[in-house]
């Protein structure tokens, strides 16, 4: 079955209800509500043609809520969804990223930037290298988080460089975790 490869993440002002709304005027049918999956609940449903697996992924580790899809026509349905959704794309993820004051949004959007990116993204590693030099450490730990999100090449260097130069003991130690477990994942 073909991929839509990318997220399409929600603002957190597009409900559950919404979505529900959404996928009822779209005729999905719902396969699994609230299926957990490690931190997470994921919603599945079928599109009318049964082409298309939409999966809505609450992803409460990271606090957004994103779709990922599965079916030869995954294009199509991702752009019904980027109609009828209230989206973070990535541009107003940056600029997020730059504005936020408070904490909770500033991870948010760290968060929302990396996924609304297809691949690796000179931006979006640019608005990292700045959240690293942030001086909340768990702020500067959404980076990390981030990395077991998209392992990209340029990500994975700069925690590498946490692991080795960040002050604070549990944030480097976790820099560290991460670099290890993505090694342990090619071995076998």
């Amino acid at each position: 079955m073909a991929e839509f490869t990318g997220r399409l993440v929600l603002r957190p002002s597009f409900t559950e209800e919404d979505v529900d709304e959404m996928a009822w005027d779209l005729n999905w049918d719902l396969v699994h509500h609230k299926k957990s999956e490690g931190d997470s609940e994921v919603d599945i449903w079928l599109t009318k043609n049964k082409g298309v697996e939409v999966h809505l992924v609450d992803d409460r580790f990271i606090g957004l809520r994103y779709f990922t899809l599965r079916g030869e026509q995954s294009k199509e349905v991702a752009s019904q969804i980027a109609e009828e959704c209230e989206l973070w794309v990535k541009s107003d993820a940056l600029a997020e990223v730059r504005a936020a004051s408070g904490k909770s949004d500033k991870l948010m959007a760290t968060y929302a930037a990396v996924l609304t990116a297809s691949g690796q993204d000179e931006d979006v590693m640019d608005a990292l290298r700045s959240v690293v030099r942030d001086s909340d450490p768990g702020i500067r730990q959404s980076v990390i988080v981030a990395a077991a999100y998209a392992q990209w090449p340029d990500l994975l260097e700069l925690v590498q460089e946490m692991s080795q130069h960040e002050t604070v003991d549990t944030v480097r130690e976790n820099a560290q975790t991460l670099l290890e477990g993505i090694r342990g994942e090619g071995r076998n």
